[in-house]
Formats: C-alpha cells, structure tokens, sequence
C-alpha cells in the first residue's frame, strides 16, 4: 500500500499558517511558484492553483512532520499540548458559515463555529472557530454548514478538562491516490476474511445459525495455534506481556501478492463486545500491533468489535507516512473461518 499517496480536497485552507509551518528554503520555493502563477494566471485561476499549491504543501508537513491523528494520541493518553499540530476525520456540526460568509462579504470580520464529541475518549468536547475569508469557493459555504463527515488539520489552541480547541489550519475531504480522478475513501483500507487467500474457504460458511457461545471455552492460545496451522506458519511465539503482537507472518496473500502480516488475538477471558478498554493498559496494544513491520493488521475477537475500535484501525492505517490495510475478524468471522478449515 506504500505506492499510494493522499491527496486532499479543499474546503478551508488558511494560507498564512501553512506557509509559517515551512522552513526558509521551503518558503522560497512556495514564493516563487506563486510569483509565477501571478505573472501567468489570470482571475480566479490564481486562486485555485495557489490553492493546489498550499494543499501540496499540506500533504508534504502532514508526511514530513509525521503528524498524529488525534485519535491516535488520545487512544495513547499523550498531553495534548497547546501548538501540538494533529488531524482529526470526523463528523462535526457546523454552524453560523453561511451568515458568516455574507457578512464577510460585506466587509464585516465574523467567524463560524464548529464541534463535536467524542464518546469513545470520555466524551471529549472538540470545537473551535474559523473565518470565511480562508474558505474555498462557494461551495465551500454549504459544505461546511451543518454536519459534515471532514479531515481536518489544526493546531492545539486550548485544553482545559474535558474541552479542547483547535484552530483550523485545512479543512477538507481525504481520500488515497490511487491514479484514478476519484480516488477511494481511507475507510476502504479494510479487508476482511475473506479476502485472504488462506482464508478463502471462509466465504463458503454463512453467519447464519452461529452462536457465539461456541467460542466461549476456546482458549486464544488455541486459537493463534489453529490460525497458524491454516498459514503453514510454523514460527508460533510464546504469550508474553511485552509482545507487539500474537502472531507475526510473511505467509499471508491478497489477491496472490505475498505480504507480512501482524495479528492481534483477544479471547474469552474477554467475551463481550471488544472496546478498547480491552486492548491493555490506556489501549496500548493497537500501538504496538502498528509498531511491527507489516503491510496488514489483523485484529481477532472472539465477540462482536464496537464501531470505536473499527475508527481506530482506520485511523492507524491510514497515517500520511504509512498506508496499510486492516482486516477486523470478529466472533462470526472467527467461527465461520474456524469451520471452513474443520478446526471446530
């Protein structure tokens, strides 16, 4: 997945921070690409390549500086310090844009709101404020008026308790290059069962009629064993507290190109629906999973995996200085793929 790049789409670029984040030789350049598209460009032509521009150079800070995501920092308890640069992809309410936008045009400084909450880190309120005179075209207008799906890059402008503020340096769509005008959605990294070509005979098992009790006396032990097995992976480790993960290959394809792969596996001993106070102390063990040197994560549960843990995955394998793909094998997809291979 390395080949692939982000790119952005624009809907708030504030140009004057951008280019404070540049060093010397970096600012420079930048100024004399856009000397060139004044003497060139005409109209509003100029804006949107200066635009393009900037948006680059987003991309460049966001890789360059390897820049967390916000979810990534909480999920490891880091301070959240004021100047700390982070980027957040999440639903936010948006109010008071279209307002501000008309009185801007009228010459009048007004700002527009944004917030959310997030539920899965105590109910962190997030908000902050943003002027229209940084928006792009009008389209821009609508897109951020109400609740909108965005990516967002910021800084930390304030932390107080359960509240923190951003002040937005882009605001704007992400999805993965892949050479095509579209492009695809950084939720697409996922995988599933199925898709592996060990795991294949999976797609013959239905959920249908399963129950998860029927992994309820399965050890995990016995269950990194089996999975093993189905991998021809002799290389089985030893359980212990210090492991970045439970089962390390370079046995496992997709679409028959040979890839390494690293497998987190939770058994009974937490038979409910995984959050991530179940991935070790302040959920530690997702960061490890990403600190081993694989092209696919794969997380195995023995029940159901709330939608937190599957924003999390999205979130680590979707980092701008690495792209990776993720598979979640939930309690179903651990019995359907147990039963496809006559291990239950």
């Amino acid at each position: 997945m390395d080949k692939d790049q982000f790119k952005l789409d624009c809907a708030f670029l504030h140009q004057a921070l951008v280019i404070q984040l540049l060093k010397q030789h970096e600012r420079i350049i930048l100024q004399a690409n856009i000397e060139h598209i004044n003497n060139t460009a005409t109209g509003n032509l100029k804006f949107v390549f200066i635009n393009s521009i900037l948006t680059d150079e987003v991309l460049a800070i966001l890789k360059r500086n390897k820049v967390e995501s916000l979810d990534e920092k909480l999920l490891q308890n880091k301070a959240l310090k004021v100047g700390d640069l982070v980027w957040t992809e999440h639903p936010y309410y948006f109010k008071g844009t279209i307002q501000a936008s008309r009185d801007y045009q009228k010459g009048g400084k007004c700002y527009a709101e944004f917030h959310t909450v997030l539920k899965n880190f105590d109910d962190l309120k997030v908000s902050g404020v943003f002027s229209p005179e940084h928006l792009f075209g009008d389209s821009s207008v609508s897109r951020l008026s109400g609740k909108a799906n965005v990516f967002m890059f910021a800084y930390i402008k304030e932390h107080k308790g359960n509240e923190l503020e951003l002040r937005p340096i882009f605001i704007g769509g992400r999805m993965i290059d892949t050479g095509t005008p579209f492009g695809r959605l950084a939720e697409t990294l996922q995988i599933h069962v199925e898709d592996i070509d060990e795991f294949q005979k999976t797609r013959d098992i239905s959920r249908r009629f399963l129950k998860l009790d029927a992994l309820k006396d399965i050890p995990e032990k016995q269950t990194k064993l089996w999975i093993a097995e189905i991998l021809n992976e002799e290389s089985v480790p030893n359980d212990w507290g210090g492991e970045n993960s439970d089962l390390f290959t370079n046995h496992i394809h997709i679409n028959r190109q040979r890839l390494n792969a690293a497998f987190l596996l939770k058994g009974p001993s937490k038979f409910h629906p995984m959050t991530h106070k179940d991935l070790g102390k302040n959920g530690d063990q997702i960061t490890r999973l990403y600190d081993e040197p694989a092209s696919v994560y794969i997380l195995q549960h023995c029940h159901s995996v709330t939608p937190a843990i599957y924003k999390t995955m999205v979130a680590f394998s979707s980092r701008f200085n690495k792209i990776s793909n993720f598979c979640i094998i939930d309690g179903f997809d651990t019995l359907r793929l147990l039963k496809a291979y006559g291990k239950i």
